[in-house]
């Protein structure tokens, strides 16, 4: 018995729902076995498309061929399809090429809508090969027809939606629905997004706030069992909470950007200042390195603190030995038998070391000459990880236009030009900003106007009745690496130096265990 392959292709996985993937199946059935035929195989193609090809490239009939180019079909094989426009709808020649390779392996082509047989043999008659090419044209020109018609009609609704800000679709962000054709707030979940945005400009990563969600019950959106890091992620670098919706139409199944961006699409979640305080803090967080934090942070000079070799102060924890904690911090290369050229490098007692910084940062006496200029020195260093950020943001989507095709197209020309100039503006608001810190700096201390910060944290908390406990030892860390740029540990001192390149002696020799309660 000669062997039969049947093909099916419906153009979106909806059908699959319907009687296109039914009506298909039946008829090569009652085919096969109407013409003795052993039906070997069955290739489905569901919502892959003919027209772009992509069927071919990534889908069962592409496949096929490469087994017919293998010498794996047999010759006197068929192939049974309900139609020509099944196998291809793309511009005649191609489809037609496609068409003579399957017929010259000896594969019969079958047509099971006009009951048409195509052989190697039979395809040299005039007639029959202009039957095909008439049949290949039509059914391009009809999704050519329809693709145009799809494209116009979402031409027009981008268009409503970026002069009304109507809703091109029901789905969009998970904190909007459609009200009048509008998105509008799911108010408790708006409420989950700013709360995801603050504790992350506070400093806390996508893992841990995604477990504290967790831990307190809110349940996530969707089917997903729980708040993973990666939506977090996603979330925070969503610009959809300013508002803003990007456009995107697929290629080869590949989301690509088209078009502006629409403002005002969505109803705004939080403020352009929260939002890029975020992703700098995020970027932040990238640069300096992961690690576990513990449930209390465990370690507040993660990243800050450095032995004079270079090498980072590591935080270790070996445990409790007859009710005290064994908790130190030691340079890395000495823990990790590497060696430290410091000499008599040793371990910190964590805690002592801990109480005796932050009291040398906060004691009496260190007060700011003048705390207006200190706190605008903080602020602008904060502004300035913001524009970094926004313009590295920039920079991406501009190489993303330069990664079109149609170079050519005048309103993507244009879209480059200002994307470039978007970048060149951040870049001077950068150096600007970066020069103005330089000057101030020149004139006062970071370290003070960090004492007076964590006072203020301090006295917060206190007036909250403490609190969460985490999320304070969070903020004094961050406020610590805004304000210090290294701690440098030496056998016996520790030396704080500021983003000025000033350097304040901390204290000598290693502190002994105190009694009094850290302020952290």
């Amino acid at each position: 018995m000669a062997k039969a392959y049947s093909y099916i292709r419906f153009s979106s996985p909806e059908q699959a729902k319907g009687d296109s993937l039914r009506r298909q199946v039946e008829a090569a059935e009652a085919y096969a076995g109407a013409h003795g035929l052993l039906l070997d195989d069955r290739l489905t193609d569901a919502g892959l498309s003919a027209w772009s090809g992509a069927h071919r490239t990534r889908g069962s009939l592409g496949r096929f061929m490469e087994a017919i180019g293998r010498g794996h079909v047999d010759p006197g094989s068929v192939l049974i399809v309900e139609s020509l426009d099944r196998l291809s709808r793309e511009p005649p020649l191609e489809a037609l090429d496609q068409f003579r390779a399957i017929l010259r392996a000896g594969v019969e082509i079958v047509t099971l809508s006009d009951g048409q047989r195509y052989e190697k043999g039979k395809l040299d008659h005039l007639d029959a090969l202009l039957v095909a090419l008439v049949r290949m044209s039509s059914a391009h020109n009809e999704s050519q027809q329809k693709s145009e018609r799809v494209r116009e009609a979402w031409m027009e609704k981008k268009k409503r939606a970026a002069e009304h800000q109507e809703a091109l679709t029901r789905g969009g962000v998970a904190w909007c629905r459609v009200k009048d054709k509008r998105y509008v707030l799911i108010p408790e979940r708006s409420v989950i997004i700013r709360r995801i945005f603050e504790e992350s400009a506070d400093g806390i990563g996508h893992m841990t706030i995604a477990k504290r969600l967790n831990q307190e019950g809110i349940r996530s959106w969707g089917r997903s069992d729980g708040w993973h890091p990666s939506y977090i992620k996603k979330i925070l670098t969503n610009r959809g909470v300013l508002g803003f919706f990007q456009p995107h139409r697929k290629v080869e199944g590949k989301r690509i950007a088209e078009g502006e961006e629409i403002s005002g699409y969505y109803p705004t979640v939080v403020s352009a200042d929260l939002f890029w305080s975020a992703q700098a803090a995020s970027a932040g967080r990238q640069n300096g390195g992961g690690g576990r934090r513990g449930k209390k942070l465990s370690n507040i000079f993660s990243h800050v603190a450095k032995c004079e070799c270079g090498r980072p102060m590591i935080h270790v924890d070996k445990g409790s030995y007859k009710g005290k904690e064994q908790r130190y911090l030691v340079c890395d290369g000495l823990r990790r038998g590497l060696g430290c050229t410091t000499p008599g490098s040793r371990w910190w007692p964590y805690s002592e070391t801990e109480f005796a910084i932050m009291g040398c940062i906060v004691a009496e006496g260190i007060t700011p000459l003048d705390s207006d200029s200190q706190d605008r020195i903080a602020d602008m260093r904060e502004q300035l990880a913001r524009l970094r950020v926004q313009m590295e943001h920039s920079e991406a989507r501009k190489n993303k236009l330069l990664d079109f095709d149609d170079l050519d197209d005048r309103a993507i020309r244009k879209r480059i030009r200002e994307a470039a100039a978007e970048v060149k503006r951040l870049e001077t608001e950068c150096n600007n900003l970066e020069s103005e810190i330089e000057k101030k700096s020149s004139l006062h201390s970071s370290r003070n106007s960090l004492g007076q910060v964590l006072k203020r944290l301090a006295e917060s908390r206190k007036a909250a009745r403490l609190g969460d406990e985490y999320k304070f030892r969070v903020k004094i860390a961050h406020e610590i690496k805004r304000a210090i740029a290294v701690l440098r540990f030496t056998s016996s001192s520790v030396t704080a130096i500021t983003y000025d390149n000033s350097e304040v002696n901390l204290f000598y020799s290693i502190p002994r265990r105190q009694k009094n309660k850290n302020i952290t």
